[in-house]
């Protein structure tokens, strides 16, 4: 028999336990096989668009076995297909840590990262969907519903952001616009429960209110098309609003208004009356055009405002992009001395590790993978780095400074740690830098008075 037991790594030479550790195995082999059954299952259901019942698949299929790899890079497929973007990229990286040779989660990664332009949109499609979230909150549901368009224009399956649209829809009593809107998911993942709730729902409401709804739909384009026809008449004469300035407008209007007044008393009374309605009709043309004025300054404010607004977006885009990067950057070193580690290259991984900010990964398992590197390569690399510096302290005094730097990063507090730094004082003395030299046995004396090199260290400061 082939295969190894899957707890310690022994050759299995029979089919009930393992001769070394005494673990049955028996049982281990039947979850694996189920494993795989809801694997295949998840893959029938993700091939007829179930995208949903192929979630629910995967996701216990890894319950059972969490290095079923075929069904964690497929998670991240159907995580992808319904925009979760962050969750297929989560998914894709546990997997080329769990196997790094032959797995085409590497190439799935390898294929988003080169692109960044499509990166760039779904960050943004991202913060346009929490953005509406706020708006929501506040009570906007007509801004959330622009923000939300934004955000499905730069990622068409977003399904999140096509439900909370059509949740919006309703609020405004839209309900023809949500129900195309949830089929719209129902294109996607044919049995999304969330779409198909809302949507049983709203059939039952638009029965009655179908007719009416469309009546008054038509009644806001005819009064739309009135408007646009006023505003295009207007500007036909050779007015430019945006331009001119309200003061300019008064100006030369009631310039007009006075002429006129002047006029009545040099003609003949036979005419007066016509230039009283003409007067009166200018007056109405300047009330108009003030009322107009103040709706297209509004207007223009508006868009001033949506422009500012659109450029912070941009730049809080940027800096989050900016962080996912170094985020991820901080990521990959973890699982880089991870694998330093298991090829019990300890001082490798311990490099890597100690240049790691730590504050940047937010993930639980991430981070408790850094913990535990740490805890196990910390202490037994700084002895090793320490013992490197000991040996090359007398002929390579850089090489030296740098084991006895990485000793003292690594651990501060051990039998030999302020003979590191003794020593890399030493050293600096070798290379002729009596600056660092003095601070080495300054700290020395200050941080281990009870070192035995404390008399050492100060008979050379009285030399410096």
């Amino acid at each position: 028999m082939s295969s190894k037991c899957p707890k310690c790594g022994q050759e299995l030479d029979n089919e009930e336990y393992c001769n070394k550790c005494k673990a049955s195995f028996k049982a281990y082999y039947r979850i694996k096989k189920d494993s795989k059954i809801l694997y295949n299952q998840g893959l029938q259901m993700a091939q007829i668009r179930d995208l949903s019942g192929a979630i629910t698949s995967l996701k216990t299929s890894l319950r059972l076995d969490k290095k079923n790899i075929d069904a964690r890079n497929l998670l991240g497929l159907v995580y992808l297909e319904i925009g979760e973007t962050v969750q297929a990229l989560q998914q894709w990286v546990i997997s080329k840590n769990m196997m790094n040779n032959d797995n085409i989660a590497s190439k799935y990664l390898k294929d988003i990262q080169e692109n960044q332009a499509y990166l760039e949109k779904l960050s943004s499609a991202v913060k346009r969907y929490n953005q509406a979230l706020l708006h929501i909150q506040q009570g906007n549901e007509d801004l959330a519903a622009i923000q939300l368009k934004k955000a499905i224009s730069l990622n068409p399956k977003f399904i999140k952001a096509i439900a909370l649209l059509g949740l919006c829809y309703v609020k405004e009593d839209q309900l023809a616009k949500a129900q195309t809107t949830f089929q719209r998911i129902l294109l996607i993942d044919k049995s999304n429960f969330m779409a198909r709730k809302y949507l049983d729902s709203l059939n039952n409401q638009s029965k009655d209110l179908g007719f009416d709804q469309a009546e008054q739909g038509d009644n806001e384009n005819r009064n739309n098309e009135e408007q646009q026809g006023r505003y295009s008449k207007y500007l036909a004469k050779g007015f430019d609003i945006s331009n001119a300035s309200w003061q300019q407008i008064v100006l030369v209007l009631g310039g007009a208004v006075i002429g006129f007044g002047l006029s009545a008393f040099l003609i003949t009374p036979g005419q007066t009356k016509d230039l009283k309605n003409e007067n009166n009709n200018l007056l109405e043309s300047l009330n108009s055009l003030n009322a107009q004025y103040q709706e297209l300054n509004s207007q223009y404010a508006d868009e001033s405002e949506a422009k500012k607004s659109l450029q912070t977006e941009v730049e809080t885009i940027k800096q989050e992009l900016q962080i996912a990067k170094a985020a991820t950057t901080e990521i990959d070193k973890i699982y880089q001395a991870s694998n330093l580690k298991k090829a019990n290259d300890i001082l490798g991984a311990a490099k890597i590790l100690v240049t790691i900010d730590a504050t940047k990964v937010t993930q639980t398992e991430v981070k408790s993978l850094f913990d535990t590197l740490v805890a196990e390569t910390y202490t037994r690399a700084a002895l090793m780095a320490y013992n490197q510096g000991f040996s090359l302290k007398d002929s390579q005094y850089q090489q030296a400074i740098d084991n006895f730097t990485l000793s003292l990063q690594l651990v501060q507090d051990a039998s030999y740690s302020s003979n590191a730094l003794y020593y890399r004082a030493m050293s600096y003395l070798k290379l002729e830098d009596k600056v660092k030299a003095k601070q080495d046995f300054n700290l020395l004396i200050e941080k281990y008075p009870n070192s035995n090199k404390i008399s050492d260290a100060k008979y050379q400061l009285t030399q410096l």
